[in-house]
């Protein structure tokens, strides 16, 4: 699957922006480097396994009250400031929530384990064959 430009698709490509529920950088130091994030917290439902999106999912403490619990966590680089900038710009008054230290251990991993778990058997994935069984 390729974006307009012969790319793969970002999970900006594929998340669905008509109603977000807020939007935010999250940043950490962790050793002696500083990990940001971008925290994409829609209003719809996550699926949490979905065969291109379910790496960037993570199930934490909502920040604020009406936030999900399930969101897109996106890895940013040093170019958190542009992302940071297109964000102010594009989301709506009232849903970003800005930068936001956490504590080095916040960026979690994807639940491989679980994910292969609940995607057992299941079809509709990229590639339209079950998914593989757990090892």
């Amino acid at each position: 699957m390729k974006d307009g430009r012969g790319r793969p698709p970002s999970p900006g490509d594929l998340i669905r922006w008509d109603s977000p529920a807020g939007v935010g950088i999250y940043w950490a130091r962790h050793r002696n480097t500083v990990v940001r994030t971008v925290e994409l917290c829609p209003l719809h439902e996550v699926d949490r396994d979905d065969p291109l999106l379910w790496r960037f999912v993570r199930d934490t403490d909502p920040l604020r009250p009406g936030l999900p619990r399930l969101r897109y966590r996106i890895a940013v680089d040093e170019s958190h400031q542009a992302y940071e900038k297109a964000l102010r710009r594009w989301v709506p008054d009232g849903l970003w929530f800005g930068r936001r230290e956490q504590p080095a251990s916040y960026g979690g991993a994807p639940a491989h384990e679980a994910h292969r778990a609940r995607s057992a058997g299941r079809t509709g994935s990229v590639t339209g064959r079950p998914a593989e069984p757990a090892p």
